[in-house]
């Protein structure tokens, strides 16, 4: 009888199978983990295709397990309908991206037998199903090589010129729109303390304005051709450094001493592939975001943002920071990564925990 694996999820790329082909994955964060578990599945004899596949060709076999990213629409159909096992959900974004899920997460996860979360989730994830602490999948453990130290710039930013309460532009009413979505986080916060978080967003524009005038500082990203609800004054200051987009951001990144890392939002075990690529381009991440980053991450590989009383003192200590300094700092960098601390954030070992999980259920 055929072994089946459903992925299900609302990922554009979830569709006819391209979020298993690299060549669709090569720029998306952590999908490669799912490349290499399509690619060791299939090496098993295990079919995994996504849900629209699923439905349309209904093939037959064994009870299919379901993997989950999030809840979609078809979740429950697959359950009901073809009395497909949910087995594993998981979710790689932040509250500030996905506030339904995580505000009714306990509900979510409970049908599941295991759920692959940020560990600021762990307590509403509840028994019989098994918690997972998310490690952020990475393709890679070789350090880019760029220019020497001497020859860099100073101080990067790759971000996108996105915030909270943002709402698209070509939507009708984006005022109002965005009013109401305000609104909403009002509420969230009040109602449910997981949303009581900081607003990196706020604090990443902060430090942009704060560098702007700095000499050897660049921003990279996308969405800043557009004020996409920034005051207009703010937007045309920013235009002055010309951001643009990136085409390869671990190049990018190897061309400056110091990168500013903030990820999305301040939530425990929120550690994305942000600090790792200022680790991959040999580049120095200053960061802000996981309460608990040296759980994940040796403190000396990395800038603490939360140890200077404001950007200026910051800024100061960057300055004084000599070459041998640095080269600290980047050989901390590079034995954490050519260590097995590291195994758990390869995309390999994400790809291989997760088979080993439905092997054991078929």
């Amino acid at each position: 009888m055929a072994k089946i694996i459903i992925f299900d999820s609302d990922d554009p790329l979830a569709k006819q199978n391209r979020i298993f082909n690299p060549e669709y994955t090569y720029n998306q964060p952590g999908r490669s983990a799912l490349v290499l578990l399509h690619q060791t599945a299939s090496a098993c004899g295990v079919e995994i295709v996504t849900s629209d596949i699923f439905l349309s060709e209904q093939p037959r076999g064994n009870k299919p397990l379901i993997l989950s990213e999030m809840i979609t629409t078809t979740t429950q159909t697959l359950v009901s309908n073809y009395q497909a096992v949910p087995t594993i959900c998981f979710c790689w974004e932040s509250p500030n991206a996905v506030w339904s899920f995580y505000h009714n997460l306990e509900r979510n996860v409970r049908d599941y037998q295991h759920a692959f979360l940020f560990r600021g989730a762990k307590e509403r994830v509840k028994d019989p199903t098994r918690f997972y602490p998310v490690f952020w999948p990475m393709p890679t453990r070789t350090v880019l090589d760029g220019p020497e130290w001497s020859q860099r710039d100073y101080l990067v930013m790759v971000v996108s010129n996105k915030h909270r309460f943002a709402v698209s532009p070509h939507r009708p009413a984006p005022e109002i729109r965005q009013r109401l979505k305000q609104l909403l986080w009002g509420y969230l916060q009040l109602a449910d303390p997981i949303f009581r978080l900081p607003d990196l967003y706020h604090i990443r524009l902060k430090a942009i304005l704060s560098f702007l005038n700095v000499e050897g500082f660049k921003l990279f990203g996308t969405g800043w051709e557009k004020p996409n609800g920034l005051k207009r004054q703010t937007w045309q200051a920013i235009q002055t450094i010309k951001p643009r987009p990136v085409d390869n951001k671990l190049q990018t990144l190897s061309n400056f001493k110091f990168t500013l890392c903030f990820e999305n939002c301040v939530f425990p075990g929120y550690v994305t592939e942000k600090i790792f690529d200022a680790f991959l381009s040999g580049c120095i991440p200053i960061y802000l975001g996981a309460p608990d980053i040296t759980d994940f991450v040796p403190s000396d590989t990395f800038i603490d943002v939360r140890h200077f009383q404001d950007l200026s003192e910051l800024h100061h200590f960057l300055s004084q920071i000599s070459e041998a300094e640095a080269v600290r700092y980047l050989e901390a960098a590079r034995d954490f990564l050519n260590s097995p601390a590291f195994d758990k954030f390869t995309d390999q070992q994400n790809a291989v925990e997760m088979f080993n999980i439905f092997d054991q259920a078929f």
